[in-house]
């Protein structure tokens, strides 16, 4: 018995191929179709900022540690950018002069001493006058005081930190001469550092006391900093109508160190909760109206937006976007209406 093989029409077969054939066509036309794009979510700043200042690094406090006396430094035990602690000994000078001095002034007192207990006997017998023997106390209480003052001096040989800081620059060397409120060293406070910058006298109104400034260190690697305690100044320089403005920043690392340079900004009221994206990103169509290009449904969609002021490199967007949208940054060129994108 034969087996009966099932015909296939030459018209059903072109069918069949045609089908597969459209299929797969159809599969690379979407997969060419869909293109790949840059996006951003739409969403409101609180970080946007004005003009960028060139600001310095300074410390809060500096105390000049000096001598009370002349002398030779004989000993010097610190260094610039060394750490030292309240009471730790800073450096030395020739004590000679002084214990010389210290040691007759303890003679002269023993020496009176010795006098006030042999007219003591006589003022009790009767024998010294009191004006005698006050005249005895006296000259006793003048070398006691004497003594104390030279003690004093042999102390102030020895200069101790009367703060805990960092040692500063132009530290005296040992064999300099050094008098009575000569600086040997100065310590500073960089617990908390003073950001100076320079401010037009136009820009003034827009920063206050609470204002909150932005401080990118380049020495630190742009790392960035954040003060919301600003002092203003109160004089102006009359060559460059500038005001100086005083940003305070907590510095419990100690990075920041006097004389680094800093780029200081401070946020602008108008520009705050707003919307900023790209300038690159917002389009003009031939009528003046602004655009951008958003992504709904994976597809891209011409948006129309009103605009407001440049922000460095960003545009203010006051109508049109609200937060959450996406925005085509990079890409929308190739665009239009309803191409499906990915990004």
């Amino acid at each position: 018995m034969s087996k009966i093989r099932p015909k296939i029409g030459l018209f059903s077969l072109i069918i069949v191929l045609t089908g597969l054939t459209s299929c797969s066509n159809s599969k690379k036309e979407e997969k060419v179709s869909s293109l790949k794009v840059t996006t951003e979510t739409a969403k409101r700043s609180m970080n946007e900022t004005g003009p960028i200042y060139v600001g310095q690094v300074e410390e809060q406090s500096a105390t000049a540690v000096s001598f009370t006396s002349m002398g030779t430094l004989n000993r010097v035990f610190v260094s610039e950018g060394q750490w030292v602690k309240r009471g730790q000994l800073l450096a030395t000078i020739d004590p000679t002069s002084a214990q010389s001095a210290l040691a007759s002034a303890k003679a002269q007192l023993n020496q009176a001493l010795d006098a006030l207990e042999r007219m003591k006997m006589l003022h009790e017998q009767g024998s010294l006058t009191d004006i005698k023997w006050m005249e005895i106390q006296s000259q006793v209480a003048q070398a006691k005081a004497q003594y104390r003052l030279m003690e004093k001096q042999v102390s102030d040989c020895r200069l101790t930190a009367p703060v805990s800081g960092v040692i500063g620059s132009d530290v005296k060397q040992a064999g300099e001469s050094v008098v009575p409120a000569q600086p040997v060293a100065r310590i500073l406070n960089i617990d908390r550092v003073k950001v100076r910058v320079s401010v037009p006298e136009q820009e003034l109104a827009g920063i206050h006391r609470g204002s909150h400034a932005t401080i990118s260190v380049t020495a630190l690697g742009n790392q960035v900093f954040h003060s919301n305690q600003i002092i203003k100044g109160v004089e102006g320089d009359l060559m460059t109508h500038t005001y100086t403005i005083y940003a305070l920043v907590s510095n419990p690392g100690h990075q920041l160190l006097p004389g680094m340079v800093t780029n200081v900004s401070f946020p602008t009221s108008n520009a705050d909760n707003k919307i900023t994206l790209p300038v690159r990103s917002v389009g003009q169509s031939p009528d003046g109206q602004h655009f951008v290009w958003t992504v709904v449904n994976r597809k891209a969609h011409q948006q129309h937006v009103s605009v407001g002021e440049v922000r460095g490199n960003r545009l203010v967007i006051t109508d049109g976007l609200k937060e959450g949208d996406v925005v085509i940054t990079e890409g929308y060129q190739k665009v239009g209406e309803g191409s499906p994108v990915e990004g």
